[in-house]
Protein backbone atom coordinates (compact mmCIF):
# COMPACT_ATOMS: atom_id res chain seq x y z
CA UNK A 1 0.00 0.00 0.00
CA UNK A 2 1.23 3.68 -0.58
CA UNK A 3 -1.21 5.70 0.66
CA UNK A 4 -4.50 5.02 2.03
CA UNK A 5 -7.18 6.78 4.28
CA UNK A 6 -8.84 5.12 6.65
CA UNK A 7 -10.59 4.61 10.45
CA UNK A 8 -9.05 4.44 13.47
CA UNK A 9 -9.86 1.50 14.39
CA UNK A 10 -9.04 -0.17 11.06
CA UNK A 11 -5.62 1.48 11.27
CA UNK A 12 -4.78 1.87 14.78
CA UNK A 13 -3.56 -2.15 15.24
CA UNK A 14 -1.29 -1.36 11.86
CA UNK A 15 0.38 1.49 12.52
CA UNK A 16 0.93 0.21 16.32
CA UNK A 17 2.13 -3.04 14.45
CA UNK A 18 4.78 -1.22 12.50
CA UNK A 19 3.22 -2.33 9.50
CA UNK A 20 2.31 0.97 8.70
CA UNK A 21 3.13 4.54 8.93
CA UNK A 22 0.67 7.35 9.96
CA UNK A 23 1.43 10.90 8.58
CA UNK A 24 -1.32 12.62 9.96
CA UNK A 25 -5.00 12.39 11.22
CA UNK A 26 -8.36 14.02 9.22
CA UNK A 27 -10.20 15.52 13.00
CA UNK A 28 -9.70 19.03 13.78
CA UNK A 29 -7.72 17.76 17.46
CA UNK A 30 -4.97 15.49 17.68
CA UNK A 31 -6.27 11.78 18.62
CA UNK A 32 -5.75 11.14 22.36
CA UNK A 33 -4.44 7.62 21.02
CA UNK A 34 -1.61 8.79 19.09
CA UNK A 35 -1.05 12.11 20.54
CA UNK A 36 2.56 12.80 18.79
CA UNK A 37 0.49 12.66 15.18
CA UNK A 38 0.22 15.55 13.93
CA UNK A 39 -3.76 16.57 12.10
CA UNK A 40 -3.64 17.72 8.11
CA UNK A 41 -5.30 21.06 9.80
CA UNK A 42 -2.29 22.10 11.08
CA UNK A 43 -0.74 22.02 7.09
CA UNK A 44 -4.53 22.77 5.52
CA UNK A 45 -5.95 24.95 7.67
CA UNK A 46 -10.10 24.38 8.52
CA UNK A 47 -9.44 21.20 6.97
CA UNK A 48 -11.76 18.15 8.59
CA UNK A 49 -13.25 14.86 7.75
CA UNK A 50 -15.16 13.40 10.83
CA UNK A 51 -16.36 9.89 11.07
CA UNK A 52 -18.90 8.59 9.10
CA UNK A 53 -21.39 5.94 9.19
CA UNK A 54 -22.88 3.38 7.21
CA UNK A 55 -26.86 1.87 7.26
CA UNK A 56 -27.37 -1.36 6.11
CA UNK A 57 -30.30 -3.30 5.20
CA UNK A 58 -31.35 -7.03 3.94
CA UNK A 59 -30.91 -7.41 0.11
CA UNK A 60 -34.88 -7.59 -0.85
CA UNK A 61 -35.69 -4.58 1.27
CA UNK A 62 -38.12 -2.55 -0.83
CA UNK A 63 -36.35 0.22 -2.35
CA UNK A 64 -39.89 2.99 -1.08
CA UNK A 65 -37.93 1.94 2.58
CA UNK A 66 -34.40 2.52 0.98
CA UNK A 67 -35.58 5.98 -0.05
CA UNK A 68 -36.66 6.78 2.70
CA UNK A 69 -33.03 6.30 4.14
CA UNK A 70 -31.07 7.49 1.84
CA UNK A 71 -32.95 9.55 -0.56
CA UNK A 72 -34.20 9.08 -3.89
CA UNK A 73 -33.28 5.90 -5.74
CA UNK A 74 -34.14 5.22 -9.38
CA UNK A 75 -37.69 4.17 -9.03
CA UNK A 76 -38.11 7.09 -6.72
CA UNK A 77 -37.12 9.66 -9.41
CA UNK A 78 -39.12 8.11 -11.94
CA UNK A 79 -42.01 8.48 -9.97
CA UNK A 80 -41.31 12.18 -9.70
CA UNK A 81 -40.34 12.60 -13.02
CA UNK A 82 -43.89 10.84 -14.52
CA UNK A 83 -46.12 12.48 -11.51
CA UNK A 84 -45.28 15.82 -12.66
CA UNK A 85 -45.71 14.76 -16.06
CA UNK A 86 -49.05 14.10 -15.62
CA UNK A 87 -49.94 17.17 -13.21
CA UNK A 88 -48.10 19.34 -16.39
CA UNK A 89 -50.79 17.80 -18.78
CA UNK A 90 -53.80 18.37 -16.29
CA UNK A 91 -52.51 21.98 -15.55
CA UNK A 92 -52.71 22.28 -19.68
CA UNK A 93 -55.69 20.64 -20.19
CA UNK A 94 -57.62 23.55 -17.34
CA UNK A 95 -55.59 26.16 -18.76
CA UNK A 96 -56.19 26.07 -22.58
CA UNK A 97 -59.93 24.33 -21.76
CA UNK A 98 -60.84 27.76 -20.22
CA UNK A 99 -59.62 29.73 -23.11
CA UNK A 100 -61.27 27.80 -26.51
CA UNK A 101 -64.21 25.80 -24.14
CA UNK A 102 -63.17 22.71 -25.86
CA UNK A 103 -62.57 19.72 -23.87
CA UNK A 104 -61.40 17.56 -26.89
CA UNK A 105 -58.97 20.33 -27.94
CA UNK A 106 -57.93 21.23 -24.34
CA UNK A 107 -57.29 17.09 -23.96
CA UNK A 108 -55.32 17.03 -27.42
CA UNK A 109 -52.95 19.61 -26.29
CA UNK A 110 -52.37 18.65 -23.08
CA UNK A 111 -51.42 15.28 -24.20
CA UNK A 112 -49.06 17.13 -26.52
CA UNK A 113 -47.67 18.84 -23.70
CA UNK A 114 -47.09 15.79 -21.84
CA UNK A 115 -45.13 14.30 -24.79
CA UNK A 116 -43.73 17.52 -25.94
CA UNK A 117 -39.36 18.16 -26.11
CA UNK A 118 -39.71 20.15 -23.20
CA UNK A 119 -39.95 17.21 -21.08
CA UNK A 120 -38.34 14.83 -23.34
CA UNK A 121 -35.39 16.85 -23.72
CA UNK A 122 -35.38 17.59 -19.95
CA UNK A 123 -35.41 13.85 -18.03
CA UNK A 124 -32.20 14.60 -16.46
CA UNK A 125 -33.05 18.10 -15.28
CA UNK A 126 -36.11 17.89 -12.34
CA UNK A 127 -36.17 21.57 -11.63
CA UNK A 128 -37.22 22.14 -15.19
CA UNK A 129 -39.78 19.30 -15.31
CA UNK A 130 -41.18 20.80 -11.79
CA UNK A 131 -41.56 24.29 -13.40
CA UNK A 132 -42.73 23.41 -16.68
CA UNK A 133 -45.44 21.31 -14.53
CA UNK A 134 -46.89 24.18 -12.30
CA UNK A 135 -46.46 26.92 -15.08
CA UNK A 136 -50.06 25.90 -16.51
CA UNK A 137 -51.54 25.89 -12.79
CA UNK A 138 -50.28 29.14 -12.20
CA UNK A 139 -51.13 30.84 -14.83
CA UNK A 140 -54.84 29.15 -14.80
CA UNK A 141 -55.50 29.88 -11.11
CA UNK A 142 -54.02 33.83 -11.73
CA UNK A 143 -56.20 33.90 -15.46
CA UNK A 144 -59.54 32.61 -12.82
CA UNK A 145 -58.25 35.75 -10.42
CA UNK A 146 -58.52 38.12 -13.01
CA UNK A 147 -61.87 37.61 -14.08
CA UNK A 148 -63.06 36.24 -10.18
CA UNK A 149 -61.49 38.00 -7.87
CA UNK A 150 -61.99 35.92 -4.52
CA UNK A 151 -59.83 33.24 -2.00
CA UNK A 152 -60.28 30.29 -3.40
CA UNK A 153 -58.66 31.35 -7.13
CA UNK A 154 -56.06 33.67 -4.89
CA UNK A 155 -54.82 30.49 -2.86
CA UNK A 156 -54.84 28.08 -5.38
CA UNK A 157 -52.44 30.49 -7.40
CA UNK A 158 -50.07 31.04 -4.61
CA UNK A 159 -49.86 27.08 -3.40
CA UNK A 160 -49.09 26.51 -7.29
CA UNK A 161 -46.54 29.44 -7.20
CA UNK A 162 -45.11 28.41 -3.79
CA UNK A 163 -44.67 23.98 -5.22
CA UNK A 164 -42.78 25.62 -8.38
CA UNK A 165 -40.56 28.31 -6.64
CA UNK A 166 -39.64 25.35 -4.08
CA UNK A 167 -39.27 23.25 -6.48
CA UNK A 168 -38.58 24.05 -9.88
CA UNK A 169 -35.76 26.31 -11.55
CA UNK A 170 -35.24 29.58 -10.78
CA UNK A 171 -35.08 31.12 -13.79
CA UNK A 172 -38.93 29.98 -14.91
CA UNK A 173 -40.06 31.46 -11.31
CA UNK A 174 -38.41 35.00 -12.59
CA UNK A 175 -39.92 34.64 -16.14
CA UNK A 176 -43.54 33.47 -14.62
CA UNK A 177 -43.49 36.68 -11.85
CA UNK A 178 -42.94 39.10 -14.54
CA UNK A 179 -45.63 37.39 -16.79
CA UNK A 180 -47.92 38.22 -13.68
CA UNK A 181 -46.98 41.52 -13.53
CA UNK A 182 -47.98 42.59 -16.57
CA UNK A 183 -51.05 41.44 -16.01
CA UNK A 184 -51.64 42.68 -13.05
CA UNK A 185 -50.71 46.18 -14.25
CA UNK A 186 -53.24 45.18 -17.46
CA UNK A 187 -56.52 44.59 -15.02
CA UNK A 188 -55.28 47.95 -12.81
CA UNK A 189 -55.32 50.09 -15.77
CA UNK A 190 -58.16 48.51 -17.24
CA UNK A 191 -60.38 48.80 -13.90
CA UNK A 192 -59.19 52.07 -13.30
CA UNK A 193 -61.00 52.95 -16.44
CA UNK A 194 -63.80 52.18 -15.24
CA UNK A 195 -63.18 53.39 -11.75
CA UNK A 196 -64.08 49.86 -9.83
CA UNK A 197 -61.70 51.44 -6.85
CA UNK A 198 -62.94 48.65 -4.93
CA UNK A 199 -61.83 45.42 -6.73
CA UNK A 200 -58.81 47.38 -7.26
CA UNK A 201 -58.50 47.10 -3.79
CA UNK A 202 -58.68 43.49 -3.69
CA UNK A 203 -57.25 42.91 -6.70
CA UNK A 204 -53.68 44.30 -5.42
CA UNK A 205 -54.07 42.88 -2.20
CA UNK A 206 -54.49 39.17 -3.07
CA UNK A 207 -51.58 39.83 -5.72
CA UNK A 208 -49.57 41.14 -2.37
CA UNK A 209 -50.52 37.78 -0.95
CA UNK A 210 -49.19 35.33 -3.71
CA UNK A 211 -45.97 37.18 -3.76
CA UNK A 212 -45.04 37.35 -0.69
CA UNK A 213 -44.72 33.28 -0.95
CA UNK A 214 -41.94 34.10 -3.32
CA UNK A 215 -40.53 36.41 -1.13
CA UNK A 216 -40.18 34.22 1.54
CA UNK A 217 -38.62 31.25 -0.51
CA UNK A 218 -36.33 33.44 -1.93
CA UNK A 219 -35.37 34.40 1.53
CA UNK A 220 -35.37 31.19 2.54
CA UNK A 221 -32.91 30.36 -0.45
CA UNK A 222 -30.42 33.07 0.52
CA UNK A 223 -30.49 31.80 4.01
Amino acid sequence: ITFMMAGGPIALPQVQAGKLRAIATTGSKRDPLLPDLPVFADTLPGYEITQWWVVVAPAKTPSAIISLLHGYDVYANQFDFMLHIVLAGIGMYLLVNQFVNDRKAAFIIGCSYMLSGFFVGNAQHLTFIVSGAWIPFVIYFYSQMYTSVNWRNTISCALCFFMMTTGGYPAYTIVIAYLLIVIFIIKIVSEFSTRNFELIKRFFLFNIFIYQWIYFDWCRSIE
